[in-house]
C-alpha cells in the first residue's frame, strides 16, 4: 500500500519536474543564443585601447584596455568591526552553526533523514524538518557584507561600482583586533571572530565542539595587481555594453588580456553554462517523463516475468521520449534565432521518436513469442487412443476360449502339413528319373 501512495505521489512529481525541465530548457536556449547574438556584436565593434590615458575618440564606444590595479593610499574598511585593508574590495563573511537535514529512501521505500552540522552563511528552515527535535535559531546577529575602494584606478580609468563586484575575494584578513573582539564579546579562533551561544564563563563546559546557534565572522579581500576590461568608456569610467538581444557585457579580469582574448573567453564560458544547463534539462525532462510511468510500470510488475519485461520497456521508452521532447524544445527556442539549426535539430528529434518506436516494435514482437513459447511448452494431459483402449479392454476382459474354431484352425494345420509333405515327396521321384 505503501508503495502504491509512493508511485502516486512520484506521478505529481514527475510533472512538476517535467515543467522545471521544460522551462530551464526554454530559458537555457534563449540565454545562449541571446549571449551569442551579443558577443558577435562586441567582435565587430570592440577596438584595443591604451589605459594610460583617455582618447576622446572612443568616447561611448566599446574598449578593450588591460592595466595596473591602482588601490591609492585609502584603504577599503568594516566599519563594525574595525578591519581595514588596503585592497580594492573586502569582504565580510558570517556563517552560523546549524542543522542540516539529510533525507533519502531505502529499498524497502523507508525514508530515513539524519542531521548534519554545518557552517552556513544562510538561515536554515528547521521547522520543516521531519525531526522536531533538531531547532535551529531563527535570525543572524550579523550578516555579511561587501564594501569597495572607490578610489580603484586603473591607468587612467576609475573603476565603476559593478566591475568592483567583477573582482574575487580570495585573501584571507589574518589580523583581528583581539580587544576589540573582547569588547564585543567575541573570541578569535581559525583567524575568524567567534561569536559563541556557550561562554567560557558559563558552567556548561564547551571543549572544541561548536554549538548550534555560533556565529562565526571572516574576512577576505582582493590582491590583484593587473585587470583587463572590456566595456563602454564613458568619461574617466566605464558603463556596460547592450547589444540588440538586449543582453551585457560588463567584463573584468585578473589576468593581462587583449580583446580577441576576451572574446573568446565569453565564448567558452557561454558554452560551458549552455551544455551544463541543457544536459541539467534534458535530464529533467527525461526523469519526469521515468516518473509519470512509474504507476503504470507498478501495474505491470504485478504480473510475473511478462511484467517486468514491459516494465523495463515502458521505463526505456519514457527516457527515449524525454530526450526526444528536449530536442523539440531547443528546437523551438533556436526558431526565432537560427532556423537551420531548428530545423536540423527538429529532424534529429523525429529520429529518436522513430528508433524509440522501432524499439518498442521488436520489444513487443519478442515479448509475444517468449508468450507464445510459454504457452506452447506447458505440458498437455494425453488423451488416450481408441486402439489403447481396446487393448486396456481387452487385457481387463479375456474372450472365452471357441472349441469350434480351435478344431478348425488344427484341421487347417494337418491339412497344411500334409500337403506339403506330399509335395515333398512328389519332387523326390523326379529328381531320381532326371
Amino acid at each position: 500500500m505503501k508503495k502504491t501512495k509512493n508511485k502516486i505521489s512520484g506521478f505529481f512529481a514527475g510533472i512538476l519536474i517535467l515543467i522545471a525541465g521544460v522551462i530551464l530548457l526554454w530559458f537555457n536556449e534563449g540565454r545562449t543564443a541571446k549571449t551569442e547574438t551579443t558577443i558577435k556584436e562586441a567582435s565587430k565593434e570592440y577596438a584595443d585601447v591604451s589605459s594610460e590615458k583617455i582618447d576622446k575618440k572612443y568616447e561611448n564606444k566599446l574598449i578593450a584596455t588591460t592595466g595596473t590595479l591602482d588601490i591609492g593610499e585609502q584603504q577599503v574598511t568594516d566599519p563594525m568591526f574595525q578591519v581595514s585593508v588596503k585592497s580594492a574590495k573586502l569582504y565580510r563573511k558570517v556563517e552560523m552553526y546549524q542543522y542540516k537535514e539529510n533525507c533519502e529512501t531505502d529499498e524497502n521505500d523507508k525514508t530515513i533523514c539524519h542531521y548534519d552540522r554545518v557552517w552556513s552563511e544562510t538561515l536554515i528552515d528547521s521547522s520543516k524538518f521531519a525531526n522536531t527535535d533538531f531547532v535551529n535559531p531563527t535570525e543572524m546577529k550579523y550578516k555579511s557584507a561587501t564594501f569597495y575602494n572607490e578610489n580603484t584606478k586603473v591607468g587612467a580609468f576609475s573603476l565603476s561600482n559593478k566591475l568592483l563586484k567583477e573582482l574575487s575575494t580570495n585573501v584571507r584578513f589574518v589580523k583581528l583586533n583581539q580587544e576589540f573582539g573582547t569588547s564585543l564579546g567575541l573570541t578569535i579562533d581559525n583567524n575568524a571572530y567567534l561569536d559563541s551561544v556557550i561562554k567560557e564563563s558559563d558552567s556548561i563546559v564547551k571543549g572544541n565542539q561548536y554549538s548550534i546557534g555560533d556565529i562565526r565572522i571572516s574576512f577576505f579581500y582582493n590582491n590583484a595587481t593587473t585587470v583587463s576590461i572590456m566595456a563602454i568608456q564613458s568619461n574617466n569610467t566605464f558603463k556596460e555594453y547592450e547589444s540588440s538581444s538586449g543582453y551585457k557585457i560588463n567584463y573584468l579580469s585578473e589576468t593581462e588580456e587583449n580583446g580577441q582574448t576576451i572574446i573568446t573567453n565569453l565564448t567558452t564560458q557561454n558554452n560551458k553554462i549552455k551544455w551544463i544547463l541543457r544536459i541539467m534539462g534534458i535530464l529533467f525532462v527525461a526523469a519526469g517523463f521515468s516518473t509519470l510511468v512509474g504507476p503504470i510500470q507498478y501495474i505491470c510488475e504485478l504480473f510475473p516475468f511478462i511484467g517486468d519485461i514491459l516494465s523495463w520497456a515502458i521505463g526505456r521508452a519514457a527516457v527515449f521520449l524525454g530526450i526526444a521532447v528536449s530536442f523539440i524544445i531547443i528546437a523551438l527556442a533556436w526558431l526565432r534565432y537560427r532556423p537551420l539549426i531548428s530545423i536540423g535539430l527538429l529532424v534529429i528529434a523525429v529520429g529518436i521518436v522513430f528508433i524509440c518506436k522501432t524499439i518498442s516494435d521488436k520489444k513487443s514482437k519478442k515479448e509475444t513469442h517468449q508468450l507464445e513459447q510459454i504457452v506452447i511448452q506447458q505440458p498437455q494431459p494425453k488423451q488416450p487412443q481408441p486402439s489403447t483402449l481396446m487393448q486396456m479392454y481387452s487385457n481387463q476382459n479375456p474372450q472365452p476360449a471357441n472349441p469350434f474354431k480351435q478344431h478348425s484352425q488344427q484341421s487347417q494345420t494337418t491339412s497344411s502339413n500334409q500337403t506339403t509333405t506330399g509335395a515333398h515327396s512328389t519332387q523326390v521321384p523326379q529328381t531320381n528319373l532326371q
